[in-house]
């Protein structure tokens, strides 16, 4: 049956792309992370805060797929992050084009939330991956687990206004 959609699915349309967006944001800025450690700085004092943050700024104007290509991670790691890739240009570029008429159906409206679940799915699985990976870099390079997760907290704690 076709059907507008109701203000209720609506609401949930935009929070889905939204949700969507947001973490694909948090993969891009682990990979900006995983690149500047693993393939940049290497060591630990390699650059000056200032040179580190112009480094960085110049990774954060790259797209995914620009990120992707400085491969810096296991080629399991980069064919998960490729996937995700294709799925964010369908989200970004075509999800309008390939879906919209569908939404007027249950069928695709149900389909478009699905993608966008299983491609949120697919970024914390990928933010969790880069994380385990770069934690086990830097400890590989003398770091420990623990000051690790202290510098975390202490970072979420300013975040919060506790610092």
């Amino acid at each position: 049956m076709r059907r507008l959609i109701n203000v209720d699915e609506l609401d949930y349309f935009y929070k889905i792309i939204g949700k969507s967006i947001w973490h694909l944001q948090y993969v891009e800025d682990a990979l900006i992370k995983m690149i500047f450690i693993k393939g940049i700085a290497k060591e630990k004092g390699a650059f000056q805060e200032p040179e580190a943050n112009k480094l960085l700024s110049k990774l954060n104007k790259l797209t995914l797929g620009q990120l992707i290509e400085l491969q810096v991670t296991s080629p399991e790691l980069i064919e998960r992050l490729t996937a995700l890739n294709k799925d964010r240009k369908w989200l970004v570029h075509n999800s309008w084009r390939e879906s919209g008429e569908g939404l007027y159906t249950d069928t695709g409206r149900q389909y478009f939330f699905n993608r966008c679940e299983a491609f949120i799915e697919k970024s914390l699985a990928l933010q969790k991956a880069i994380q385990e990976d770069l934690m086990d870099y830097t400890i590989s390079k003398g770091a420990t687990r623990d000051t690790l997760y202290g510098i975390a907290h202490k970072k979420l704690n300013k975040l919060m206004g506790e610092a």
